[in-house]
C-alpha cells in the first residue's frame, strides 16, 4: 500500500478552501487527493467549540498537532526488564 500523510501545508489549504466555501470534493480535486482522505482529515481533527450547543471547526495548527501526537503513540512501546538487560549483557560479553 502506497500513500503519503497530508502535510501542515495541505492542513492550511484545506483550512482555507473550507472557510471559502469550496466542499469536500472540491477541495480533493485541488490538492490532488481522495475526498474520502478529506472528509476523514476534517471530521477527525475537528474541534468542539462555541459555548452553547455543538459547533465544530477545523484549525489545521491543532490538527496536524493531534497527528503528531497519535503518531508518537502508534508504535509498540519497548519494555526492557532488568532481567532481560543483563542477559543481552552477558551475551555480548561472551562474544567480545
Amino acid at each position: 500500500m502506497n500513500y503519503k500523510h497530508l502535510t501542515i501545508n495541505e492542513r492550511c489549504c484545506i483550512y482555507q478552501f473550507k472557510n471559502s466555501g469550496m466542499g469536500v470534493r472540491a477541495i480533493a480535486k485541488a490538492l490532488h487527493r481522495s475526498p474520502s482522505t478529506i472528509s476523514r482529515e476534517i471530521n477527525r481533527n475537528k474541534i468542539e467549540s462555541g459555548s452553547k450547543g455543538r459547533f465544530y471547526i477545523y484549525y489545521p495548527h491543532k490538527a496536524q498537532y493531534l497527528y503528531e501526537s497519535r503518531r508518537k503513540e502508534c508504535h509498540r512501546k519497548i519494555i526492557i526488564d532488568t532481567n532481560v538487560l543483563n542477559y543481552i549483557e552477558e551475551k555480548i560479553a561472551l562474544v567480545t
